[in-house]
């Protein structure tokens, strides 16, 4: 009995001996790839992958890190389709012995345009989808359910749209019990959530910051009188603010339009100078023209979109302002960024891969900006009001922008009294 069990544990680790040379003379072998074909295309397209050693239990394709679906496999050949949002990378085979990386595949966006609410004529009116109307809405932000909150310009109201579209007012600054005639706003241009409980409002023709929650209105910063003035609360003075955003430290940025500069609010009402000099001269570094929209980056660079430069310009931590977009001249020309025109861009928002997305409103298009290039994704140029494909749909003065956790874009339509959103798949 003890000679038989000795026996066996000897044959078997023969066998797992043998085994194991076995693997280390030959292992399975990592894939190739000799190329692809198409090169670019939408979601849903067929891809051939060719190359060697496609085999192996573990095998595996992914395009920009994402995995793609194999729906044919020979060892010499590959067929994926393409999913939704696979963005533009390179193609990758792997399997048990290895991975490989291959060409570029260009993923080309589906672009639908639709519109949420309104339905292209002034008015005001709280009802559903294009039942709705709007006057002259100029910005939008998101609170933490979804819900867009749109600042009705000509109305002097925030209105609330839901994710099924239903419009309804939010706050009306003159039928709120805690407005007084100092809070009491008109032509409210720019909004922004603080992700918590309060919004913040740029009041363009007051001149003011006003502070929204469930408590109800007050002012934050601003003075009763137009001007330039650092300071704090009322002290501090504004001229024409336009749109707003939070920092990642929980600063407000402020677009101070005619002023031509950018302005930082503490929490507590301080207000600071962060860029401009009050003149158009970009040349020197210091002036920065008359912004109207901002964003930030993950690594809090500022983004600045300009009524009148011809330019996109980003502002580092240190506060370095440089061009980040655009010739500075006014016309229409996608391509390399700094060769690109803009005319009159208005609302500036960061997607989920890090490309911006400007209302540029004069041209009447959506452009995005993405590793060095200028495109168009919606907007054929004429104003219009029309649904449908990104190249055929039509806007009139786009303005404000927001992009919600899905990646969906929601534009103010500023002359056709809407808002759009647009589909990127």
């Amino acid at each position: 009995m003890k000679r038989a069990y000795l026996l066996s544990f000897c044959l078997f680790t023969c066998i797992a001996l043998v085994l194991t040379c076995c693997n280390e003379k030959d292992p399975r072998p990592a894939p190739t790839i000799t190329g692809i074909e198409p090169v670019s295309g939408k979601f849903n397209t067929s891809v051939i992958i060719s190359g060697t050693d496609f085999e192996g239990s573990s095998l595996a394709v992914k395009i920009n890190d994402k995995p793609v679906v194999i729906t044919a496999v020979t060892a010499t050949q590959l067929k994926v389709t393409i999913p939704k949002g696979a963005r533009t990378g390179k193609v990758t085979v792997s399997n048990d012995g290895g991975s490989f990386d291959g060409p570029v595949f260009t993923y080309i966006p589906t672009v639908t345009v639709t519109t949420l609410a309104g339905d292209g004529t002034a008015g005001f009116l709280d009802a559903t989808g294009q039942g709705a109307k709007f006057n002259g809405p100029s910005g939008v932000t998101f609170d933490n359910s979804g819900n867009l909150y749109v600042c009705d310009r000509s109305n002097s109201r925030i209105r609330k749209i839901t994710p099924e579209g239903v419009t309804s007012t939010f706050f009306d600054p003159f039928y709120s019990p805690s407005a007084n005639m100092t809070t009491r706003f008109s032509t409210p241009s720019g909004i922004a959530f603080d992700g918590v409980s309060n919004f913040y409002v740029a009041v363009a023709r007051l001149s003011k910051v006003m502070k929204l929650n469930s408590s109800g209105v007050s002012r934050l910063v601003g003075a009763d009188t137009i001007g330039f003035a650092d300071g704090t609360g009322s002290q501090a003075m504004f001229a024409f603010p336009t749109s707003l955003i939070i920092d990642r430290q929980g600063n407000i940025i402020v677009a101070d339009f005619v002023n031509k500069r950018v302005r930082k609010v503490t929490l507590e009402g301080v207000v600071t100078t962060i860029a401009g000099d009050g003149s158009m001269d970009f040349v020197t570094g210091k002036g920065i023209g008359s912004v109207w929209g901002l964003t930030q980056d993950s690594q809090s660079n500022l983004y600045f979109t300009n009524f009148e430069l011809g330019r996109i310009l980003k502002m580092t931590p240190e506060g370095d302002v440089t061009s980040f977009a655009g010739d500075g001249t006014i016309g229409f020309a996608d391509g390399p960024s700094l060769s690109a025109k803009f005319s009159s861009t208005f609302g500036i928002a960061i997607d989920q891969s890090g490309a911006l997305i400007i209302a540029d409103g004069t041209n009447n298009r959506i452009r995005r900006i993405s590793e060095g290039a200028v495109s168009t994704i919606a907007g054929d140029g004429t104003a219009g009001f029309v649904n449908g494909d990104g190249s055929v749909a039509r806007f009139n003065s786009p303005f404000g922008l927001a992009i919600n956790s899905d990646g969906e874009i929601y534009v103010c339509d500023l002359l056709n009294h809407a808002i759009r959103k647009i589909i990127l798949e």
